[in-house]
């Protein structure tokens, strides 16, 4: 899968998710606006993760055919991040479009 890891999620993470083509929005645009990595995520086609609320509401008001995993760790403990973004991926195929909302107990998905 094509990840593009937002800035509020450690590079570190990069460890844990070898086996995708990852891009990292701060080697990318440090500093960059909800709406410019929706547009990045769209252009490479990539799946947005990120621990922002924001892209929930950037998916329902104007980019349907975005991909959006956020995640809602209890910690900010790497190993429990990249759990998160496990369970998110294991939910999402390649193909779906949609939001996905992971935290501890659930996964909810909102198309």
């Amino acid at each position: 899968m094509k990840l593009l890891i937002d800035e509020n999620i450690s590079p570190k993470i990069r460890e844990h998710l070898t086996k995708h083509d990852l891009m990292f929005v701060r080697d990318v645009s440090l500093g960059a606006k909800d709406k410019e990595i929706t547009q990045l995520a769209l252009e490479e086609d990539r799946i947005i993760i990120t621990q922002d609320d924001d892209f929930g509401q950037i998916y329902y008001f104007s980019e349907p055919e975005i991909r959006i995993l956020v995640i809602k760790p209890e910690q900010q403990n790497l190993n429990k991040i990249n759990a998160l973004i496990q369970t998110g991926l294991k939910h999402l195929k390649t193909e779906e479009k949609g939001l996905f909302i992971v935290s501890k107990d659930k996964v909810r998905v909102r198309k």
